[in-house]
């Protein structure tokens, strides 16, 4: 019986977070109401405010699933790292460009500020245990540098978005590298 339970709390949350993303890509998210999510659903009021107090709450709660989980484009195959690439970001990118429009809604100039903070945590995360593994003889600390180019790849994604994509992933990819990679060594140089 619980499973079932289970299943259903799932399938409830899933058609939420279903709705809130298709009309994040029809109109701005601050011009999205409750009540416009749960027609979109087809979900009555008490049974979203059982599951989220709020829409804010819905759309963090969706990111660590699905499209905005950025542990599972960053974390690539450890090839990347034999490859010289201590920042994979082909597969980011990748999935930016195959779900272009909601990336455009949520991270691009005119997305939604919550979004584009709760997406640098996760880089500002994932760069640092990189780092931590990879190049572990950076002298800077590791938080100035970890902060330093989750917000350049950020800068670069919102770019990227905003001008329709002018490159290819893999092109975005190889710039990244070169940049992170130029800027990395330097330090390691300083430091010996």
């Amino acid at each position: 019986m619980t499973q079932k339970v289970d299943r259903r709390i799932q399938r409830t949350r899933q058609l939420l977070h279903k709705a809130l993303i298709e009309l994040i890509m029809e109109k701005p998210y601050d011009q999205i109401t409750v009540q416009d999510i749960l027609d979109r659903a087809n979900i009555g009021r008490a049974t979203f405010y059982a599951h989220f107090p709020d829409k804010d709450a819905l759309l963090l709660g969706g990111m660590d699933e699905d499209h905005f989980d950025i542990r599972l484009y960053l974390d690539e195959a450890e090839i990347a790292v034999d490859e010289g690439k201590l920042l994979p970001c082909y597969s980011l990118f990748r999935h930016a460009q195959q779900f272009y429009p909601l990336y455009k809604a949520m991270l691009g100039g005119n997305g939604i500020e919550m979004v584009k903070k709760a997406f640098h945590k996760h880089l500002v995360h994932a760069i640092e245990q990189r780092i931590k593994r990879y190049a572990p003889t950076v002298s800077l600390p590791l938080p100035l540098v970890s902060h330093y180019l989750a917000g350049a790849l950020m800068s670069l994604i919102i770019w990227w978005l905003d001008h329709e994509m002018p490159h290819s992933p893999e092109e975005m990819d190889t710039m990244v590298q070169q940049i992170v990679m130029l800027g990395l060594e330097r330090l390691s140089h300083e430091q010996s």
